[in-house]
C-alpha cells in the first residue's frame, strides 16, 4: 500500500516536505527583523562572485564548499539562513511569518500565517517518473501557477496530456 500523503501544514511536526516529498519532522521558526544600516540598503549579489570564492586562497575547500552553496542558493532566489547573527541595531519580531527546515533535504519553506508561500508548487499527487522531459516540463510549471492561476494550470495541464499522446502516438508508430 502506498504511504499517505500529508499535506504542509503549519506547526505540524511532520509532513511530506514541498520540496523533496519525503514524509519527514519540521523544524520551526519565528522570523525576526533586522533594520538594514542607511548606507547598506539590501543588494543581490551577482555570479560573478562565485568565481571569487573559487580564487580566494584564504578559505579551505570546505568553507569554500560551504558558500558557494549558499551563495547558490541565494543567486536561485531561496531563502537561506546566514549562520549566528551578529549585533542587531533594530530587532523586530515579525508575526504570521515563520519558516520550516525539513529534517531530510534540510530546505527552507516559507509560511505567511497558515499559507504555504515558498516553495509554491507542491503536489499531492505525484508526477511518473516515466513522463518524458516536454510534458514533465508543463506539468511542472502548471503546479507551480496553481494557486495563482487555477485555470492556466488546468491549460498547462490539458497541454501536458496533449504532448503526451503524441509522444505515445510516435512511440507506437
Amino acid at each position: 500500500m502506498p504511504a499517505k500523503y500529508v499535506p504542509p501544514s503549519l506547526g505540524t511536526a511532520s509532513f511530506n516536505c514541498p520540496h523533496c516529498r519525503a514524509f519527514t519532522h519540521q523544524s520551526w521558526f519565528r522570523v525576526f527583523a533586522e533594520q538594514c544600516e542607511k548606507d547598506a540598503p539590501p543588494s543581490m549579489p551577482n555570479a560573478s562572485v562565485l568565481n571569487t570564492i573559487t580564487a580566494d586562497q584564504t578559505l579551505t575547500p570546505q568553507q569554500k564548499k560551504s558558500v558557494i552553496e549558499r551563495l547558490q542558493k541565494i543567486l536561485a532566489r531561496q531563502p537561506v539562513f546566514e549562520g549566528l547573527p551578529g549585533s542587531v541595531p533594530v530587532r523586530l519580531r515579525a508575526e504570521n511569518i515563520f519558516l520550516s527546515l525539513c529534517y531530510t533535504c534540510w530546505e527552507i519553506s516559507v509560511w505567511i500565517a497558515d499559507q504555504l508561500l515558498y516553495p509554491s508548487n507542491v503536489y499531492e499527487i505525484e508526477p511518473n517518473p516515466d513522463l518524458p522531459p516536454e510534458v514533465r516540463a508543463d506539468f511542472d510549471e502548471a503546479s507551480k501557477i496553481v494557486n495563482v492561476s487555477p485555470r492556466g494550470a488546468a491549460a498547462l495541464l490539458r497541454l501536458s496530456i496533449e504532448t503526451l499522446c503524441a509522444v505515445l502516438n510516435r512511440t507506437q508508430n
